[in-house]
């Protein structure tokens, strides 16, 4: 595809930072680039995380909890109190994706994704939220 000089770089930049998968998210960030766009239905970073979506990254990441935790602003003394409290790392960081939702005043995929990217864990966080989303829309279907 040939696309504009200015956006080269920005879509290239895109693809590789975030491996956008689908046509339709490249095209966003393309009228995002272009400044066509104040806010996009397409990108996710602004939505409210659902406890689908939280589920799925527990599982997904659970090894990277503690640093997980610490992006999302809680405490070396606080994650203790977790670590003692569940066995399994999963369930720790359920609790900590909780009481994270309960003291964010928006607590979205955008920052949910940031911390796990900071833990070096975006990529399964990230493939984890798809794959939430592709059951839920299934489950959606069937109804």
């Amino acid at each position: 595809a040939h696309h504009p000089k200015f956006l080269t770089g920005f879509i290239k930049h895109i693809e590789h930072e975030y491996k956008l998968r689908s046509d339709l998210l490249l095209i966003d960030a393309m009228f995002h680039a272009a400044g066509l766009l104040q806010r996009s239905p397409l990108t996710m970073s602004d939505v409210d995380v659902t406890p689908l979506q939280l589920l799925a990254v527990a599982k997904a990441v659970r090894s990277k909890w503690k640093e997980i935790g610490l992006y999302l602003g809680f405490d070396l003394e606080e994650l203790a109190e977790y670590e003692e409290k569940r066995v399994k790392l999963s369930d720790r960081l359920l609790d900590i994706f909780h009481a994270w939702t309960q003291r964010e005043e928006r607590a979205t995929v955008g920052k949910l994704l940031e911390a796990c990217t900071k833990a070096s864990a975006g990529t399964a966080a990230q493939n984890a939220i798809e794959g939430a989303d592709d059951r839920k829309s299934a489950k959606e279907l069937r109804c």
